[in-house]
C-alpha cells in the first residue's frame, strides 16, 4: 500500500520548508504476465500485474519488443490491453510501459 510522507526543502542557509504529506510512495509496479506472448499486426495483447499505472491515471506508451504498440485499448493498474503494430524483427523483446506520470514496468523478453 502506498505510504505518505512529508517533503522538505533546506537552502545552503539552513532556512528550511515543509510540505505536510506532500508526496506518496506508490508501490513498485509489476508485468505479471503477457499474453499472447507472439503476434502479429492487429492482436490484441493484455498485460496483467499490479500498479503498473506508476501512481498516474493512465499509460503514456506501450512498446513491444522494441515497437510502440499501434493502439491503448484499455488500461487501469491491474490490467492493460493493447493492439501489437508492425514489427520488422521475429526476435524476443521487453514490454515496456510509461505511464502518464512518467514511471516505467518493463517485463524482459516477453515478446516476440
Amino acid at each position: 500500500s502506498a505510504k505518505v510522507g512529508d517533503v522538505v526543502i533546506t537552502a545552503n542557509t539552513g532556512a528550511s520548508v515543509v510540505r505536510a504529506n506532500g508526496f506518496e510512495y506508490v508501490e513498485v509496479p509489476a508485468i505479471a504476465a503477457v499474453t499472447p506472448v507472439t503476434g502479429q499486426i492487429g492482436t490484441r495483447v493484455t498485460l496483467s500485474g499490479s500498479g503498473m499505472l506508476g501512481g498516474g491515471t493512465g499509460v503514456g506508451s506501450v512498446t513491444l519488443a522494441g515497437t510502440p504498440a499501434q493502439e491503448i485499448i484499455s488500461a487501469n493498474d491491474t490490467l492493460v490491453v493493447v493492439r501489437a503494430a508492425a514489427n520488422s524483427s521475429a526476435t524476443a523483446g521487453d514490454v515496456v510501459l510509461t505511464g502518464d506520470e512518467g514511471a516505467v514496468v518493463t517485463k524482459a523478453n516477453s515478446w516476440t
